[in-house]
This record gives structure tokens, sequence and C-alpha cells, in this order.
């Protein structure tokens, strides 16, 4: 063969290989970029439907906490409930993966809580009232007080964690009247304390129940999680005459994290790190 023939075939030979190596290199950066388009669809598929649980789960929370409460005195009684899930949760959650955890933030209002408060304090005693807003907050707090707290709803081999709380992540019972007044009846802090409009009109001091020869003796059964420390978890049933006592005055902390880094040191010995966790468990315990 020629120099010329041999020239040829090698100037073919070269080509045909660029141009196999344009076309590999353009059809799989297109594969990878389908394949990654379907498994986003996936994720988005699935995530519709997590989402839709976690709906189903709160609509019908929201729906039988309501019957409950309008039995405990405010017939017209409404819950509603705000999606915080993408404030709270979302942003620590990766795009390619699916979010089973979620946080509500229920509401409570009612048409006729303005009136009842005229009435029931026309004759300047709020002690009618405070009874009727108590007999709502007991009932509040048998689903998600102090604060927020954790349903848990077995989805397949996952779990789908739903948080419930106050919009204020506290245990107290907020109820705004048609005029957009709202009635507000706080136990925290050793007080019962009633607003109205954000203006305390009734502050009532609980006092403390003397301890007994029984609770002093059963320093683990109550809860205590050091020897020596005891405290009485029981509360007393339709009013806020008693207070719960406690060494570390856990009580006082409406958050676990304020209690924790508070008391983190003297948990873990003077290690910060290693007592928060010891101290965020023992608010928990205690609360619920």
């Amino acid at each position: 063969m020629s120099d010329e023939k041999k020239g040829k075939v090698f100037l073919i030979s070269m080509t045909v290989i660029i141009v196999l190596l344009f076309l590999s290199q353009g059809a799989y950066p297109k594969y990878k970029a389908g394949k990654y388009e379907e498994e986003q669809k996936k994720i988005a598929a699935e995530q519709k439907k997590v989402d839709a649980k976690a709906e189903d789960y709160i609509e019908e929370y929201a729906s039988q906490l309501q019957d409950k409460m309008r039995l405990a005195g405010v017939d017209d009684l409404i819950v509603t409930y705000d999606d915080l899930t993408d404030d709270i949760f979302k942003k620590y959650t990766s795009s390619e993966e699916v979010n089973y955890t979620y946080y509500y933030a229920v509401s409570y209002s009612s048409e006729s809580i303005d009136q009842i408060y005229a009435e029931d304090t026309q004759d300047g005693s709020y002690e009618s009232f405070i009874r009727l807003m108590e007999n709502e907050q007991n009932v509040m707090n048998e689903g998600h007080a102090p604060g927020d707290h954790n349903h848990d709803i077995e989805y397949g081999d996952q779990t789908i964690t739903v948080y419930i709380g106050n919009a204020d992540r506290s245990s107290a019972i907020n109820i705004k009247g048609h005029q957009g007044t709202e009635y507000c009846l706080d136990t925290s802090n050793g007080q019962s304390k009633l607003l109205v409009g954000g203006v305390t009109v009734n502050t009532v001091q609980e006092e403390e129940e003397p301890e007994t020869a029984e609770s002093s003796s059963n320093t683990a059964t109550a809860g205590g999680r050091l020897g020596g420390d005891s405290f009485d978890t029981s509360t007393s049933s339709g009013n806020a005459s008693t207070r719960r006592t406690d060494p570390y005055d856990v009580y006082d902390y409406d958050d676990p994290d304020d209690f924790a880094e508070e008391w983190a040191e003297e948990f873990g010995d003077g290690d910060y790190d290693d007592g928060y966790d010891d101290a965020y468990d023992y608010w928990e315990d205690a609360w619920y």
C-alpha cells in the first residue's frame, strides 16, 4: 500500500474514532441525566404519598381533639392547624431523600368565648371562667402538651413522625374570640395566670404540697434520677391549686432545651456536652 493510501486510511480511522468518542461523551451524560430525573420523579411521588399520610393523620387528630374540647365546655370551639414542617424540619432534609418528619401547630377559636367570659366575670369573679379554661386545657394537654409531642405512624418499613404542639410550643391554652381577643390560661412557673387580650387580669400563686414520709421514701418511683432526690409527679384534677415539685425546678421550664442548657453541667458533673442529653431526657421523663 502506498504512503498516500496509508495516509488516507489513517485519516479516516482517526475521524471515525473522534466521532465515536464525541457521540459517546454526549450520550453518557444524557443517560446519566435521564436516570437522575427518573430517580427524582420517584422520590417526588413517594413524598406526595408520605405528605398525604401525615395530612390525613393531623386532620383526624384535630377533628377528634375538637370534639373532646367541645365536651369540656366551649361547645362551638374550633381546632385548626398550620403546617410548619418547612420552617422546622425540611430545611435539614436533602431534596434527594424523602422527608418522614412533620410539625403541625394547632390553634383554638370560638364564636361564643367573648360572651362566656362576659357572663362568667360579670360579678367580678374569675373563678368560673378559669375553671372552664382549665377543663379545656386538661383535654388539650392529653394530646400534645407541654410544647409538642411526637406521634409515630407506621408506613411500610419506615416510620412517619408527626409532632403536634401549640404555635408558641407552650402548654398554655389560648382561645381566640370572634373579635380577635385572645383568652389565655397559663399555669406554668408555679402560678395560674389568666390573660385577656395579652393583659393579665387574674393571677393565683399555686401552693406547694407538703412533703410526706411516703413521697420522700420513694426516691426512684416518682421519676427522680439521682439518689437522694425525689419529687412528686402527681397533679390535681380540674384545678391548679397544687404544684409538682422537683429538685431542679423542672416544671418551671416549658422547653426542654432551656432546661438542658441550664442544668447540663450539673447532670454532666461539670461537662456541658455530656450532661446536655441527660438533662434533656430528665425533662421529658418528668413532663411525660
